[in-house]
């Protein structure tokens, strides 16, 4: 291992000495032409010239052909240059085009984003507005139906009154042509026949009634002054008993159908009110249901704009992408055509070189290649 390190290092000493008698050499050459010769040497281009000179100069080309030669050379990099303009100009001219189309595509796409945003937020004023009126009806129902239900509660209590007070008449008729029984039956005197003890009991029980009365309290004190008089009554006064009951049998007749056309006119002015009410809460419920309606079609209508709206800022997005990645295509091949064209400059100055310094004198480069291949 040691021996072929060894052997390494000397092989790479030997080419150091070799470079710098070279070097000697190249400072010993008139005008410095070896150095220029190295230095295109050290270029890959470079180099390939000089082998191709060597070739033709070994292959006893004359002086004329080997300029031309290169001259050729020179062209066919001046030629190809040209192309390589021709294409780069039309290149960047269509990446032009597509970067300014693709620029009015993302201005047209944000335009038709904006005009969606503006008829979103439209349809979504529309929808608030809709949800208020909506709301409004709620309430307006719910007043309506609580209204209805508040009259039909006292409409009840009314009924139950009513029941209540057209009962409490009924019992005191009841007593009353009881009470007259009592006096007279048939033309025969009942006082006469020891009816008196029941006839007292009938009126106490039914003082006992009266103070349950809610409607008529004022019979509990008629009650009370019917025990008094029959208290007095026993083989005198039965008529004027008997007519004074007649008497209150008309008068709680007439009450009664008094009582019964109030409770007609209550019945008829409830009926009228709810009829209004049910009118007026079908009427509700109709205009409710239409905006429910028209409410249901701006949901799926804002909800149609949003993914609208969704796929439209998608679409830039891609849009942007699409023009970031054509905008750095165009970047890089511009940028390698730069990279080409200064090297297509370099070969001709090179080429441009080595026709100067072999036209010049052929000694020196014959000298160079000697030295070179030594």
């Amino acid at each position: 291992m040691q021996y072929f390190i060894y052997l390494s290092f000397f092989n790479w000493m030997i080419k150091q000495v070799i470079w710098a008698c070279l070097l000697l050499a190249c400072i010993a050459v008139e005008d410095g032409r070896y150095f220029e010769y190295m230095e295109i040497d050290k270029d890959d281009f470079g180099k390939t010239l000089i082998d191709t000179l060597e070739i033709n100069i070994s292959g006893g080309q004359s002086l004329e052909k080997v300029v031309d030669l290169m001259r050729d050379l020179e062209g066919q990099i001046d030629t190809e240059q040209k192309d390589d303009d021709i294409t780069n100009q039309q290149f960047q001219k269509k990446c032009d085009e597509d970067l300014t189309n693709q620029d009015s595509e993302i201005n047209q796409t944000q335009l038709a984003i904006v005009e969606k945003q503006g008829k979103l937020d439209e349809l979504k004023n529309a929808q608030q507005r809709k949800k208020q009126i909506a709301n409004a009806k709620d309430q307006w129902l719910k007043q309506i139906q609580e209204l209805i239900s508040q009259k039909q509660t006292i409409r009840n209590q009314e009924q139950d009154r009513y029941e209540q007070e057209m009962n409490e008449n009924s019992y005191v008729i009841s007593v009353i042509s009881e009470v007259k029984k009592k006096f007279t039956l048939s033309g025969i005197n009942l006082i006469q026949i020891n009816n008196h003890e029941s006839l007292m009991d009938d009126l106490e029980n039914a003082v006992d009634e009266s103070r349950n009365f809610r409607q008529n309290t004022r019979y509990q004190e008629l009650f009370g002054l019917f025990v008094q008089v029959a208290a007095k009554v026993k083989n005198e006064g039965a008529d004027k008993l008997k007519s004074l009951c007649d008497q209150l049998l008309i008068n709680v007749s007439d009450n009664m159908s008094l009582v019964r056309k109030q409770e007609d006119k209550r019945k008829e002015i409830f009926e009228k009110e709810i009829s209004s009410l049910q009118k007026d809460l079908q009427l509700v419920q109709s205009d409710k249901s239409m905006i429910d309606a028209g409410l249901e079609q701006l949901n799926n209508q804002i909800s149609m704009g949003q993914n609208d709206l969704t796929d439209y800022n998608a679409r830039i997005e891609s849009k942007k992408q699409t023009k970031e990645d054509r905008r750095k295509e165009c970047s890089q091949a511009a940028y390698e055509y730069k990279s080409s064209r200064e090297q297509n400059d370099r070969k001709r100055q090179l080429v441009s070189q080595v026709i100067g310094l072999f036209s010049a004198n052929q000694r020196e480069f014959k000298e160079y290649l000697r030295i070179r291949n030594d």
